[in-house]
């Protein structure tokens, strides 16, 4: 008994002190790139691959996640879906967003059935590209209950894609169609897998027409990509009906809904207090609560998975869905103008 309780302090230790250096890395470096979820999940996966752990410990590193995603999810959705920001977007705005989403989904889901794919890792890298990355998968894997090797192969690939388009990508396709940097803001935010690299995206804008103020740009960019938050309410019960447990997928949906509805009240009804109070104190919680489950879904994680077959083709499905979102967005937004 003495020995069990050991290794859970042991484990404990270890996915707290990885969750709370990722975290720590992103706000001292203040790194777009370096989100914290991410950071966590790589050390996990390092560490797995250099260190035999005893069963207790990796019994451990299986369960952490189970409650502290749970936790986070209320959190992560008082600051992130906001109700009340998306009723004041325009409508067409709301529908090209949601547009790039939905190819996002298909066009993944599609391509996964097509590459006999696992049904679990095609879900999880269509919601981490088409909505949030680490946070969205960190979401709908509770969700459908996924595997520690499926959340590692999918964010992998969507992140290797996402750098790609962040450096590649977006600055050549601005340049070469003339995008104006009011169009390129809502390119980055509907396509860009992160908000982070949302934020590189427009730090690192190529030169172009300056249509609009350029802070004005990067606020636009941000609010796009928080609009994508929304699509959660549809990808938590449609991804997680994989697990069987409607109840217990509908509980999580019930859970994020009632954290935006809080946050949207305070926001609309209490702002000083949200802006100086709620805000500051809870983004740091949730995001700790995140890179601390990461980390022990990292630690949990076979390194050789991610150069597997299905490790493969998730990047070649990530590529797909950044690809048709992207050719989609572009005619949109010629057709309108």
């Amino acid at each position: 008994m003495l020995k069990q309780h050991r290794d859970v302090f042991r484990s404990l230790t270890i996915i707290l002190t990885i969750g709370l250096a990722s975290y720590a890395t992103e706000k001292i470096a203040g790194d777009s790139f370096a989100d914290p979820l991410l950071l966590a999940l790589i050390i996990g996966i390092a560490l797995r691959s250099m260190i035999n752990f005893n069963q207790n410990t990796i019994d451990f590193f299986k369960l952490a996640p189970k409650y502290l995603i749970p936790v986070g999810i209320i959190f992560y959705a008082l600051i992130n879906l906001n109700f009340v920001k998306y009723s004041k977007h325009d409508p067409l705005l709301i529908l090209i967003t949601f547009g790039v989403v939905t190819v996002y989904f298909l066009s993944i889901i599609v391509s996964g059935k097509l590459l006999n794919q696992k049904k679990e890792i095609s879900y999880l890298v269509a919601t981490s590209s088409g909505i949030c990355g680490a946070s969205a998968i960190a979401v709908t894997s509770h969700a459908m209950d996924a595997e520690s090797d499926d959340v590692s192969v999918s964010l992998i690939a969507v992140t290797f894609v996402g750098l790609l388009a962040l450096f590649v990508a977006l600055p050549f396709v601005g340049t070469i169609m003339g995008l104006d940097n009011e169009v390129y803001a809502i390119f980055a935010g509907t396509t860009m897998q992160y908000t982070g690299f949302v934020k590189a995206a427009m730090d690192y804008i190529p030169p172009l027409v300056e249509k609009v103020d350029a802070l004005y740009a990067a606020k636009l960019a941000l609010s796009v990509k928080a609009l994508r938050y929304l699509a959660l309410i549809v990808a938590i019960p449609v991804f997680g009906s994989v697990r069987k447990n409607k109840l217990y997928t509908f509980s999580i949906l019930f859970i994020f809904i009632i954290g935006g509805v809080l946050g949207s009240y305070f926001y609309g009804h209490h702002r000083i207090f949200y802006d100086e109070m709620l805000s500051p104190t809870i983004k740091p919680i949730y995001m700790f609560l995140w890179a601390t489950a990461m980390a022990a879904i990292g630690l949990n994680a076979d390194a050789r998975k991610i150069l597997s077959d299905h490790g493969l083709k998730a990047l070649l499905m990530a590529t797909i869905g950044f690809s048709c979102a992207s050719v989609f967005f572009l005619i949109m937004i010629n057709f309108i103008r």
